[in-house]
């Protein structure tokens, strides 16, 4: 079995969050992608099928895993730790209060790779297009978060208070810290 790289736990681990987040059984698509890697795939590809599978049975969400996912690839180094920290507090706590640190960090990413890639302009963003930059609907609060300059990352990571309580979820150890289906890869010279 191949390990994954830091880069690649961060987007699996944020699929998995989102996945858990909307109500759905992450730990299945943990399992789904380990059994395949005992079967000779490798973990990268065994959670590849996993996630793909599973924005195949819920495509309302594929728009925010991919998009995440696409994020987190083009992040920066720095970015992605803060993202693994937040992920790490969430899975260990419960406590979405460090995600929720990460908001404005995501939300600006977000708007910058679409920018970056072409699917969007500033002006778009200004005029209310910020739910193509993001891949699905934002709230309010993540709309709010889109449009105020960017603060550093591993700061509004470490600002949120750490809060102990018994854990709703968490990932196995291992695991540290398109349209119209999208589909994933966390293949590390494909972001």
């Amino acid at each position: 079995m191949t390990a994954l790289t830091h880069r690649q736990r961060v987007k699996i681990n944020a699929a998995l969050a989102i996945i858990h987040g909307n109500g759905h059984d992450a730990s299945g698509v943990s399992r789904q992608a380990k059994a395949s890697a005992v079967n000779g795939v490798s973990l990268q590809q065994g959670y590849e099928a996993a996630l793909n599978s599973f924005i195949q049975s819920n495509p309302a969400m594929g728009n925010e895993i991919v998009r995440t996912i696409a994020v987190i690839g083009a992040s920066d180094d720095a970015t992605v730790n803060s993202y693994h920290h937040a992920l790490t507090e969430y899975n260990a706590t419960g406590s979405i209060v460090a995600m929720s640190a990460m908001l404005p960090t995501m939300a600006r990413d977000s708007v910058a790779l679409a920018i970056r890639n072409g699917e969007i302009t500033q002006e778009d963003v200004a005029n209310g297009g910020l739910e193509t930059a993001l891949g699905f609907a934002p709230s309010d609060a993540m709309t709010a978060a889109a449009m105020t300059p960017a603060a550093a990352p591993a700061q509004a990571a470490q600002a949120a208070p750490r809060v102990r309580k018994r854990p709703r979820w968490h990932l196995p150890p291992e695991l540290p810290g398109r349209r119209p289906l999208p589909t994933i890869t966390t293949r590390p010279g494909r972001r």
